[in-house]
C-alpha cells in the first residue's frame, strides 16, 4: 500500500509534468504553481525567512548560526558553499 505522502508526491510530479499547478491542478505553465498558489507560497517563504532571521537562524535552511563560523551573515556557511557550488556548476553547464 502506498503511503499518503508518497501518493501526494506522485500526484505533484504528475501535475508538474502536465504543466498544471502542483497544489490545485489548474493550468500553470511555465510554473509549477498557479498565480494564487505562487503568491501564497512566496508569502509563506518570506514569513519563514523573517522568523529565522529574528531567531538567529540561517534564512535558507533554518540551522542555528554560529557567530564564530558564520559571522554576521544571515545565511550559514553550508548554504553559502552550496549556492557557490551550484552557481559554478551552472557556469560550466552541468
Amino acid at each position: 500500500m502506498v503511503e499518503k505522502a508518497e501518493r501526494k508526491k506522485q500526484l505533484k510530479a504528475k501535475r508538474r509534468a502536465a504543466g498544471l499547478c502542483v497544489e490545485c491542478g489548474a493550468p500553470s505553465y511555465p510554473y509549477s504553481r498557479c498565480e494564487v498558489h505562487r503568491e501564497n507560497h512566496a508569502y509563506g517563504k518570506r514569513k519563514l525567512r523573517e522568523k529565522y532571521k529574528k531567531s538567529g537562524r540561517c534564512i535558507t535552511c533554518g540551522r542555528k548560526l554560529d557567530k564564530d563560523i558564520d559571522g554576521d551573515n544571515v545565511t550559514c556557511s553550508i548554504c553559502i558553499e552550496d549556492r557557490v557550488l551550484r552557481a559554478n556548476m551552472a557556469d560550466i553547464g552541468i
